[in-house]
Order: structure tokens, then sequence, then C-alpha cells
């Protein structure tokens, strides 16, 4: 597993459609993330602003994405100094705390009153559930769901973060990243 503190810097390539949320949702950011971007197009952030900046964004089916869906980790966070990719619709691992669980459960009741008014809907969703943990106190899930559900509660002196700042990735969806060769 490699271990990422979401306080550390990744590199996203924005997409138009991530552009057109910065000037709508964020104009303050759109020249900070310009200055950014380095020769090969991609804007270096720390992670949880990704998160909280694009997360509602990341959603199935979108097809307008705010970025790529490849993220670059650096090399200097890396176990082997070398940078790596990982896709948003790789598993990683969280460790939930109390406040992400109140989330998740509000995240639920809020489905279930949306949907009240249809025939089952009890039944279909049935009574809020705590995600499944491994040995290790870890729950599972992709990436852009964990984006999504938490972007919100990502932010400069949040002390209830939704889930501890460290993630675990495993390896196997870890690619070394290839320096692109250069033209002749």
């Amino acid at each position: 597993m490699q271990k990422f503190n979401i306080n550390n810097n990744v590199k996203i390539k924005l997409t138009e459609a991530g552009i057109d949320i910065l000037k709508k949702e964020r104009p303050n950011l759109l020249e900070i993330y310009n200055n950014r971007i380095d020769k090969d197009g991609y804007t270096q952030v720390q992670l949880w602003e990704v998160m909280n900046v694009f997360g509602k964004h990341c959603y199935n089916g979108n097809n307008n994405l705010p970025f790529e869906t490849n993220i670059i980790i650096p090399g200097e966070y890396t176990d082997d100094q070398i940078d790596k990719i990982f896709n948003i619709n790789d598993y990683v691992d969280i460790k939930l705390t109390e406040a992400g669980i109140n989330v998740l459960k509000e995240q639920h009741e809020e489905m279930v009153n949306f949907y009240s008014n249809q025939p089952g809907v009890q039944k279909m969703f049935g009574n809020f559930k705590a995600p499944k943990v491994d040995e290790n106190g870890y729950t599972q899930e992709q990436f852009w769901v964990v984006m999504n559900k938490f972007g919100q509660c990502l932010y400069n002196g949040n002390q209830s973060l939704p889930f501890e700042p460290t993630i675990a990735i495993s390896k196997e969806y870890l690619e070394e990243q290839k320096t692109p060769k250069k033209a002749k």
C-alpha cells in the first residue's frame, strides 16, 4: 500500500469543464491554477483542494469531468521516489471518522426523503448501515466516490474531517509515470 496524505500536492490536467467550473464557482482560484500549469499541461495542487473544488462534479455518468481521470502523485511523496499515476476510478482505502459516518448517514437520509413519494423507497434503500471496515479500520471506495461524498467537507481549518487525512492506495493501482520522449 502507498500511503498518501491529502495535504500533499498532486498534478491534475484540467479540462474545459474544469476551467468553466473555476470561472463560475471559484474565480479566485482560476489565476492561481493557471500560474501552476507546467509544460505538460498539469496543475499542481493539494489533493484535498482537488476534492473540495471538483468533488461534486465527479459522479457516475458525467461526460464532462473537470480534469482528466489520471492523477499524478509526485515522486517526493512515493515510497520509491518515482512519480506515480492513479485513476479516479481506482479504489482507495480511507479511515472514516465519526464525522464521516454522520455525513454518510445524512446523505442516506436526504436520498430517502427525496424519493419518499416513490413506492417501495424504504425497502429499496433500507436503513442506514455504516460501510464495512477491514481489520486495520479502513473502508475501501473508488476515489471519485470519496471525492463526491466528502469533498465539501475538506477545507482549511476543518477540525472534523470525514476521514483521516492519510489515505492508502494499493500498489496494483499505481502506475509509473512515463516521461514523455522529446521529439527529435
